[in-house]
């Protein structure tokens, strides 16, 4: 009597141990993915802070060459 449920059983055992084993290759996926996204978008990140301070030195020093040529001129004209 044991092996009508065995045969019964078998194919059921199978289904759940693919099931698991897919479960887990899509978790792991999704953690690789989901890391590798972090990374990515924190080096995204530094590099637009990198810009961003590269602009501020620009426009700094654009700044300062103008209140230099105003007051230049500024003085040519007093003089």
């Amino acid at each position: 009597m044991v092996w009508p449920l065995c045969i019964i059983m078998e194919p059921y055992s199978k289904h759940k141990l693919i099931l698991f084993s897919d479960f887990s290759n899509v978790f792991v996926d999704q953690t690789f993915i989901i890391s590798r996204m972090q990374k990515l978008s924190k080096e995204g990140l530094q590099r637009t802070d990198k810009r961003i301070g590269l602009m501020n030195e620009i426009l700094a020093a654009m700044d300062t060459v103008k209140y230099v040529f105003y007051h230049l001129s500024l003085f040519a004209t007093i003089i």
